[in-house]
């Protein structure tokens, strides 16, 4: 079974948000001491 084109993109795009939202939330700790909140990240 093979998928249009567009599904597979918006499903690999969809990977790739998720993981850098939960490396965005691992780093979370660092960037706040580090930049003391520069990037506004509540």
């Amino acid at each position: 079974m093979k998928m249009p084109t567009w599904v597979t993109l918006k499903l690999v795009s969809n990977e790739l948000v998720s993981s850098a939202c939960n490396n965005v939330q691992s780093l979370r700790p660092l960037l706040g001491q580090n930049r003391n909140n520069k990037f506004g990240i509540d």
